[in-house]
């Protein structure tokens, strides 16, 4: 699984294959389950690594709003935070699911969640794939993250857009229905 993944997003060859093969790991994990969430950022050192999705897809989800302390529910002692999220995008076979903070150095801004029923995903240091590969083809992945958190963030600047001119909307409706009429006289 690793190597055919591999192969299609680096082609290399013999000795080199092995020894890049040797520095991924392999994960899997569950529907719901979160890959990445905003403030993420890439870890001091050699810990840093990249995650690519090998099969299942993963939602892009950004938080709307500021998240608000609500109530627990009945029979649930404290609070919980409530906010929204609204999908911006999805990542498939072949995407990294942390590129803005392994490759641009920035903090993550959407969170990534399973939405299929398993996502396996390969990860290598970075530190180790620059080595293998150099950095051009690093410096490859990096733009591919970039445009597509350009891409998100055109959508959730969409998003707010709509949920502004709802909000007008709505206030236009409520105030014509609260206003008096006035009687001449």
């Amino acid at each position: 699984v690793v190597s055919s993944a591999l192969g299609a997003v680096c082609p290399t060859a013999g000795d080199k294959l092995e020894r890049l093969l040797d520095c991924f790991r392999l994960s899997k994990h569950r529907r719901g389950a979160v890959l990445s969430s905003p403030g993420n950022a890439r870890s001091a050192g050699a810990d840093g690594r990249l995650q690519i999705i090998v099969e299942g897809s993963a939602r892009v989800l950004a938080v709307i709003g500021t998240p608000v302390e609500k109530p627990a529910a009945e029979g649930k002692p404290g609070t919980h935070k409530a906010s929204t999220l609204k999908q911006v995008g999805s990542l498939l076979p072949g995407q990294v699911v942390n590129g803005m903070s392994q490759l641009a150095g920035e903090p993550e801004q959407f969170v990534v969640i399973c939405e299929s029923a398993e996502v396996t995903l390969i990860s290598a240091s970075l530190f180790q794939l620059s080595r293998l590969l150099g950095a051009g083809v690093l410096d490859s992945l990096r733009a591919v993250a970039e445009e597509l958190a350009a891409g998100y963030r055109e959508r959730l600047g969409a998003l707010a857009e709509k949920a502004d001119v709802q909000r007008e909307r709505r206030a236009r409706v409520i105030g014509a229905g609260c206003v008096p009429a006035i009687s001449g006289g």
